[in-house]
């Protein structure tokens, strides 16, 4: 959640929290970087054809593989979408399936039988209505940009209080005592530049 703060310009992003199975709560925290730099993992793989680009974030999408490591099977897809055309996916009926349109507007569904949703709107698909996901842009001149979220449901117990999900009330509690005791890190002043802010962490670097 940082970046330099002396760039002008507007920034847009997106923050998912993705649940961990319960048997990998208490794993060590790791940080993954996908895209350019020297610190990343490698670059976003891309399959493109007529109708879209698809950028795989997380999971794979036609054989090509994200880089980024899960703890669950999760599909984690940025697609634009071109105008006038078609997109479909895989997905099957025991999967939640999501869909958040960052640009533009996109038609969920069968011809005759979808739904539209427009810009900074979600759909969350209902399950069983078929293997294929099916989405289409309307506009002749305009792309559209949506995120593709896929996975299994983990059919576990939920607890949550504040930034903590976990499985029962006893790990919530062990959790925050966890953070008063530092051992999820010292809090930081998030206006501090980069370069104060590296120094921070390494500093404060838990052990």
């Amino acid at each position: 959640e940082m970046w330099a703060p002396d760039r002008e310009g507007n920034a847009e992003l997106y923050q998912l929290w993705l649940n961990l199975p319960s048997s990998k709560k208490m794993l060590p925290p790791r940080l993954q970087i996908i895209g350019s730099g020297s610190e990343a993992m490698g670059p976003v793989p891309e399959v493109s054809s007529a109708e879209a680009t698809v950028r795989v974030l997380g999971g794979q999408f036609q054989g090509v593989q994200s880089p980024a490591e899960t703890h669950s099977a999760v599909t984690l897809l940025n697609v634009t979408l071109r105008p006038g055309h078609v997109w479909a996916m895989p997905c099957p009926p025991t999967q939640t399936c999501l869909v958040y349109i960052r640009k533009g507007r996109v038609e969920v569904g069968d011809p005759g039988a979808f739904t539209a949703v427009d810009t900074h709107h979600l759909a969350y698909l209902a399950k069983g209505v078929g293997e294929t996901v099916r989405l289409s842009n309307p506009s002749s001149d305009l792309d559209a940009d949506f995120l593709l979220l896929a996975a299994e449901p983990l059919r576990e117990p939920i607890a949550a209080s504040g930034t903590w999900v976990m499985n029962s009330d006893a790990e919530l509690l062990q959790a925050d005592r966890d953070y008063r005791m530092g051992l999820m890190g010292t809090p930081w002043d998030h206006e501090l530049p980069d370069s104060e802010w590296r120094q921070w962490v390494q500093t404060h670097r838990v052990q």
